[in-house]
């Protein structure tokens, strides 16, 4: 469930929510910041792709840029590119970031840091309200789990360690504007299904209900 907040909402608070898995909002003048966040579950074996696809209100219009951690680069930057090919839109990396930190200062930034609780990864993203056009993100990947390139192929490989480009296709979604799929395990072959694990793989690639809702929105 969504919770809209109005007013000014500390830093302590969206931390707490992540905790909690909250999804929250708040209203700034004309911008609404967005949390979403993956959590840990099982997601293999896959089951069939059966197409589900959620949306939420923003879009991205023209190109977008952003700040990568140097650990999380490559695959960043393929996942990235995974979601760009299919909405049509162009991404590019313009370097490592410099002590970056959640907060509307007019840089995109992808690093790693703390989050609370279980939360794998939280993506922030402030779009326009009247508009709803995207006018700034920053993306936290959990610095308490371990973080690889894993090799392989499938759905799932062993490993104790979230595979960068799984976790990053999947926020960058969020991104663009499409949210979670339910969280029956009938759509855990999507991309956008709201848990990840260790050792997975497949959210490397779009799934039909993940491809749709590209469409739909660009």
């Amino acid at each position: 469930m969504r919770k809209l907040v109005f007013g000014g909402l500390p830093l302590s608070a969206l931390v707490l929510a992540l905790a909690i898995g909250w999804l929250g909002s708040r209203h700034d003048s004309r911008l609404v910041l967005s949390v979403e966040t993956i959590k840990p579950g099982v997601t293999c074996p896959v089951n069939s792709d059966n197409g589900a696809y959620k949306l939420d209100r923003w879009k991205v219009v023209g190109a977008l840029d952003y700040k990568v951690d140097s650990s999380l680069s490559s695959g960043v930057s393929a996942g990235f590119q995974t979601w760009a090919s299919a909405a049509g839109l162009s991404v590019s990396s313009t370097g490592s970031t410099s002590s970056p930190s959640v907060a509307a200062d007019g840089t995109n930034n992808v690093f790693a840091a703390p989050l609370s609780g279980s939360t794998i990864a939280a993506t922030y993203v402030w779009f326009d309200r009247r508009t709803r056009q995207v006018t700034e993100f920053d993306m936290v990947f959990n610095s308490n789990f371990d973080w690889a390139d894993l090799p392989g192929s499938g759905d799932c490989v062993s490993s104790s360690s979230f595979d960068i480009q799984d976790i990053a296709t999947h926020e960058f979604g969020h991104v663009l504007g499409i949210g979670h799929t339910s969280p029956s395990g009938a759509n855990n072959a999507q991309t956008m299904y709201p848990y990840g694990q260790a050792g997975e793989l497949y959210k490397r690639s779009l799934a039909n209900g993940d491809l749709a809702a590209a469409n739909a929105k660009y």
